[in-house]
């Protein structure tokens, strides 16, 4: 394979004393030369006939150089408005103003239920005569409903000069809507989009409505938006200073990428959800290490803040899950805001996250997910790294030979009966489900390529085994790359690509470059799934997902909202390209 290093081992020679032993001698010589010559030629490609495109990609070229430092010092070309007005209104309660301090729910009336709808009001004199490129409406999901919901929500411009008095009869509590509700035609709508798999972090909506604030800078009357949903939902509230309803306006073509590093000081640093937070929190440890802003470690601070209390005590609003190892992913950034500021309560937080990683949570000798008694390749990102570094920083051997041991057995336990090498994602006694499942995969193969930058596991005596897994990895995942990403499911043709799998097996790669076990033209890899994975985002504060047909699930909507998972293990390889 071009873009593995091989190790080449010294041949001894012995001193021939006769023609017999020279003649031989030279015999042997041309059979380990024909045979050298046959083990060039296979490392010069993949064990499967590789393509003449593919194999002329990875040649060497110049890596992408991304100028972290430039690009946030560019003119800031987004603006972020929040509501200057809020209400609900209620079929049910026609002559009342209902709160939206908690929450934003929303309802479309099915069955015996009464419509409910919301009205938003943005002050656009932040835009200032400044062009709209384009504007769009973020709306954050905030609860979790049943399994395979999809929801519509449509967008409607109002055309009474509302008050936060308005109710389902009412503008303003006196004067009365032209229709109920102020729904004059509910088959007219400014936009719309329908979302799918709703869990507390994800999905959001984010929703194209350039036309409608192209017209208010034109002078058209603005009154605002109604939100209306087709069945119930519950919306994160204007209260919630990073996931509360957002109108993003571009003031000139966006430069995703600067705009994702600008906006990451800021407008993720909110609500903190377990594992799709984990992305964003690593990306700010990476820019603050780069050096870009303090304002990236005054983010991640602030965002601990609404973890832990002073004491390091994990605070109940931060809805942490204790029950399984998702949440020693947050490890790694608690350490090294622990190694930069000094705080003991990083420490203390750091050493309650490792008392969770007991034998008492194992199964077979690894650590399961406790809701489904399952092993699964989140381990890999989440809580191998953390006992890795827990063991550096702390000097405490049994915890970095725990990772080691942890990620070898996971490796086993999810490829040892695939022929392909393509792991399941999760096992159960019965057996493997969501084989190939990118996310899946890519938690598998970053977690991997990150546990073998530490200079402590390269020395470790197991280092050649997790080196030898890597290497197969690499090479079985290049395969089932499609235009520079990879699918949702890997190996099944009509599944879509999906950006955080793409992001994390890219991730995977980069580590592998930068540990000396991929070559440098390896690079290529990284930096076209960037391109691709970049694609996707409207923005650079946005990114959409794929999800695919995986495990028990049948996912057959196609018209997706942004995701943190998407966004945050997008930011985290942007600032490890950056980082190069």
């Amino acid at each position: 394979m071009p873009w593995i290093k091989k190790r080449s081992k010294k041949a001894s020679r012995t001193r021939l004393v006769s023609l017999a032993a020279i003649l031989g001698f030279l015999l042997i010589l041309s059979s380990a030369f024909a045979l050298s010559k046959q083990n060039a030629a296979s490392s010069d490609t993949f064990p499967s006939a590789l393509s003449t495109r593919e194999s002329a990609s990875l040649r060497p070229y110049p890596a992408r150089n991304l100028d972290a430092k430039s690009l946030i010092r560019q003119k800031q070309g987004f603006i972020l408005i929040k509501p200057s007005k809020v209400a609900v209104i209620d079929e049910g309660f026609p002559e009342k103003s209902l709160s939206a301090e908690e929450a934003i729910h929303l309802d479309g009336g099915a069955g015996d239920r009464f419509r409910r709808s919301a009205l938003l009001q943005f002050d656009l004199s932040q835009i200032n005569q400044a062009p709209v490129e384009a504007a769009y409406l973020r709306l954050y999901n905030g609860e979790t409903l049943e399994n395979n919901a999809t929801r519509t929500i449509r967008i409607r411009s109002l055309t009474k000069p509302w008050t936060t008095g308005a109710n389902w009869l009412t503008y303003d509590g006196k004067h009365l809507w032209t229709a109920e509700g102020g729904m004059e035609d509910e088959s007219e709508y400014e936009a719309a989009q329908t979302v799918f798999r709703i869990v507390k972090w994800e999905p959001s909506w984010f929703m194209d409505v350039t036309p409608l604030v192209k017209e208010w800078t034109g002078g058209a009357a603005n009154f605002g938006v109604s939100i209306r949903a087709d069945d119930r939902i519950s919306l994160m509230p204007p209260s919630k200073e990073n996931t509360g309803p957002t109108l993003i306006v571009l003031t000139k073509p966006a430069d995703k990428i600067a705009s994702a590093l600008q906006s990451l000081k800021f407008d993720f640093v909110d609500a903190p959800f377990a594992d799709p937070n984990i992305g964003i929190v690593n990306a700010l440890v990476q820019a603050d290490r780069l050096g870009l802003d303090p304002a990236y470690l005054e983010a991640l601070e602030k965002y601990y803040a609404s973890v832990i209390d002073e004491q390091g005590r994990f605070r109940p609003t931060a809805r942490f899950q204790f029950k399984n190892y998702y949440v020693a992913g947050f490890g790694p950034s608690l350490l090294y805001l622990y190694e930069k500021t000094g705080k003991e309560k990083y420490a203390a937080a750091v050493r309650t996250l490792r008392q969770l990683l007991t034998p008492e949570k194992m199964k077979n000798g690894l650590f399961i997910e406790e809701k489904h008694q399952s092993v699964q390749t989140e381990l890999a990102m989440f809580a191998i790294p953390f006992l890795a570094e827990y063991g550096i920083s702390f000097r405490d051997r049994q915890s970095l030979n725990l990772a080691v041991d942890q990620m070898l057995k996971l490796l086993e336990t999810t490829t040892w009966k695939e022929a392909d090498f393509l792991p399941n994602t999760y096992v159960y006694e019965k057996g493997g489900i969501g084989k190939g499942w990118a996310r899946g995969v890519g938690y598998l193969f970053a977690g991997l390529g990150k546990l073998l930058s530490y200079e402590e596991v390269k020395e470790h005596p197991r280092y050649s085994d997790l080196e030898n897994s890597y290497k197969q990895l690499a090479s079985t995942l290049f395969k089932y790359r499609t235009g520079g990403m990879w699918r949702g499911l890997l190996q099944l043709q009509t599944s879509p690509a999906d950006t955080s799998g793409s992001s994390l097996l890219a991730i995977g790669y980069e580590y592998g470059v930068r540990n000396g076990i991929l070559k440098p033209e390896s690079y290529r890899i990284v930096d076209e799934a960037l391109d691709a994975i970049t694609n996707y985002s409207k923005t650079g504060l946005d990114l959409g997902q794929s999800f695919p047909p995986n495990q028990d699930l049948t996912y057959r909507t196609t018209n997706f909202g942004a995701t943190r998972h998407a966004l945050g293990y997008w930011l985290e390889l942007i600032t490890l390209v950056a980082g190069r």
